[in-house]
């Protein structure tokens, strides 16, 4: 039940590593991806961590708002508005870093810039891929913290498929069975995924495909690791982390087999869930911002108050 490191800046793992006070404040964690998670759940989960300032983007593919009460839809949107708006102030604090002088931000991304405008993503497919790394790239370029990826037991298919991404994405000579590997010397419990099945992951093959197309043959100089320079690093970790006693959890979740080959398109539509029609704010509780805000600062927000139309859509 312990997490595990992916990265210099990535750790992953299960969703009661968020009530891993010491873990995650040892580590800098400040930015959360959970997976597979519903929106709602992850949301609860988020009330009882106990970090001053954190960001949490959620990847749901099934949410929809429509299913929703009254009550509850106005807490997803609270949340919505708190989240989304740190995202939107971290993007504008990382254009404007000395390293996008002379290129803009879009050129990191796969995705345009203009769609992380929300904390929700339903997307699917290769579009899923892209979203998941764009925000890590994100979170890295701010350097305000470390990142943690979670799903209910941090070892089910859709977890590992996007870590395998994110490895591919740092090293696209490798192979997607190469990087698998180096997840699985990490974490023995993941998965076990076959050549056959990931290669029918038709997301991931897109993804990898574009990666190599824009990493490798788009910027001179890249240099890739090699296989043995990812299982040896992997191994390194896992030795390193089943070293420290961080975490005695004492409940586990169940999960589900969350294979994304069958759902895997050429292309999806990105989850935006909340417009700026979808909530109206009253003027008794707007609190102004100063021009500087950073995503860390201290902020209050105002209460959204739903609109009926935006249900019944």
């Amino acid at each position: 039940m312990k997490p595990q490191q992916l990265s210099n800046n990535v750790f992953f793992g299960p969703l009661n590593t968020l009530s891993q006070y010491d873990f995650l404040s040892q580590n800098d964690i400040k930015f959360f991806v959970s997976v597979g998670i519903p929106v709602e759940r992850a949301m609860e989960y988020a009330r009882n961590v106990q970090l001053d300032q954190f960001m949490l983007c959620c990847l749901d593919k099934d949410f929809d708002r429509v299913r929703y009460s009254d009550s509850a839809m106005c807490q997803i949107l609270e949340f919505n508005n708190k989240h989304s708006t740190d995202l939107k102030t971290l993007i504008e604090h990382v254009s404007m870093s000395e390293e996008f002088n002379t290129q803009p931000l879009q050129s990191v991304l796969y995705r345009p810039v203009s769609e992380y405008t929300t904390n929700i993503y339903t997307a699917e497919g290769v579009h899923k891929f892209e979203c998941f790394n764009d925000l890590i790239t994100l979170f890295k370029l701010s350097k305000m913290g470390n990142i943690l990826v979670f799903s209910s037991n941090g070892n089910d298919e859709n977890l590992v498929t996007l870590l395998i991404s994110q490895m591919l994405r740092q090293n696209p000579s490798i192979s997607a069975m190469d990087a698998f590997n180096y997840v699985k010397n990490l974490r023995s419990t993941v998965n076990n995924l076959t050549e056959d099945k990931l290669y029918w992951c038709s997301g991931l093959v897109a993804y990898h495909e574009r990666v190599k197309s824009k990493e490798m043959y788009g910027r001179p100089g890249f240099c890739g690791s090699t296989s043995n320079e990812v299982t040896n690093f992997a191994t390194k970790r896992r030795e390193q982390f089943e070293e420290e006693d961080m975490i005695d959890p004492d409940t586990s979740f169940g999960y589900a087999n969350l294979s994304d080959a069958g759902n895997d398109a050429a292309e999806s539509i990105a989850s935006t869930p909340f417009s700026e029609s979808d909530y109206s704010y009253s003027s008794d509780f707007q609190t102004p911002e100063p021009d500087n805000i950073s995503v860390h600062s201290s902020r209050q927000y105002a209460n959204p108050r739903l609109k009926r139309m935006a249900l019944n859509k």
